[in-house]
């Protein structure tokens, strides 16, 4: 610890004079939570990576003041929309337990102290706009995945087209994939396959995954007849394998996408209000953990971000990592993404709007300002990822 900057061990010492007092909440107005957020947006800014001898715009036009506005506006949004829809409300104790997550967890605990330092060293503002945004968030992105007033009605089409097709008939309003895997080159190669020529390992590796999918403890499986329907927070499926042996594996499912949360939210935020009630509480500063550099060569969990995938992308801004698209074991490719913050431990959905189509082994840049994503399996074409506007 000896080897940290000078400013660097202020911080430390700010961070441990500030968690020593706690203060006692007064209710932030809209105008303090946008600012609270511009000061948050420019810490992320200054440590973005830029691309090459690219020239580095100033934070105002990198980031305008419009998106920080937003942000703030949005996570009161989101408060009253908790409590509207669900019945919570996020109270002192679970914002302050979220805050404390934060500390203990955090991977770049120095910018997680830069945060706290450009909030004041101030319990409240810390908790209010950094501990809340994550929090509401997570929990309504959950709520709203699993609610059966967004969802009934996929759930009811996924029921009556599952049906059928155990029946022999069709699932016409179901997205078919049908996925081959070989561990042959010469059965990948042959012509007319469209089968994906897999490493032993990796082949191994998918066959192990499917029998614990679809064939429960025992790893029995039916070939050639629809499994269970299934769930995730995007989507309603089943799957079918068709073969399964040392040389091969084919795969068919159909699934049914669910309500998408980023179009009901933009039906939903402008009749939610911009006013959130903070009660009376004596917040704490927590203190942070060890730099990472002080740390064993050992591994730490985060929380639940993505399913599992593979083949995916995944690129690192200089203040989060952005992972977009993949495949996962039964043959499902994927077009929704996150973003991983180290300092404060959390992942963040990233929104679907006019996303690109559903792929995996495509190519990926981050480009300074932008995450590029190029070709794949199933499309030639790529999209642009702004993380500043979230577009």
């Amino acid at each position: 610890m000896s080897a940290f900057p000078a400013a660097r061990r202020a911080l430390w010492l700010l961070m441990g004079l500030a968690a020593a007092t706690p203060t006692v909440a007064q209710n932030l107005s809209l105008e303090d939570r946008v600012a609270c957020q511009r000061a948050i947006d420019n810490v992320y800014w200054r440590h973005r990576s830029q691309a090459g001898g690219t020239p580095r715009l100033a934070f105002e036009q990198a980031v305008p003041a419009s998106v920080s506005r937003r942000k703030a506006e949005d996570v009161v949004r989101k408060s009253a929309a908790l409590a509207q829809w669900w019945d919570t409300t996020l109270t002192p104790a679970q914002l302050q337990a979220e805050l404390d997550r934060m500390a203990a967890g955090s991977q770049s605990p120095a910018v997680l102290a830069e945060l706290f330092a450009a909030l004041g060293q101030d319990p409240q503002r810390a908790a209010e706009c950094l501990a809340r945004p994550a929090l509401a968030d997570r929990l309504i992105q959950t709520y709203f995945a699993k609610d059966a007033r967004f969802q009934g009605a996929a759930r009811r089409q996924a029921r009556a087209d599952w049906q059928a097709v155990q029946a022999g008939g069709q699932a016409a309003k179901a997205e078919h994939t049908a996925t081959h895997w070989v561990r042959d080159r010469e059965l990948a190669e042959a012509p007319g396959s469209r089968a994906t020529l897999l490493s032993p390992q990796a082949f191994e590796q998918q066959v192990k995954s499917l029998r614990r999918a679809e064939g429960g403890q025992a790893g029995q499986l039916a070939l050639g007849r629809y499994g269970p329907l299934r769930e995730d927070d995007r989507r309603i499926y089943a799957l079918a394998i068709d073969a399964l042996d040392a040389q091969q594996v084919k795969l068919r499912s159909v699934s049914w996408r669910k309500t998408d949360f980023d179009t009901w939210w933009s039906s939903q935020r402008g009749r939610l209000p911009l006013t959130v009630s903070a009660p009376s509480h004596s917040y704490r500063l927590p203190q942070v953990a060890p730099d990472a550099t002080c740390r064993d060569d050992s591994w730490k969990p985060t929380l639940a971000g993505l399913d599992g995938r593979y083949e995916h992308a995944a690129v690192w801004t200089g203040s989060e990592m952005i992972v977009w698209g993949g495949s996962e074991a039964v043959g499902f490719y994927y077009n929704d993404g996150s973003r991983y913050n180290p300092a404060t431990d959390s992942w963040t959905p990233v929104s679907m709007r006019g996303a690109p189509t559903p792929r995996h082994a495509f190519s990926s840049v981050w480009t300074g300002k932008e995450m590029v994503v190029m070709g794949g399996t199933t499309d030639r074409a790529g999209g642009r990822y702004d993380p500043v506007t979230d577009t």
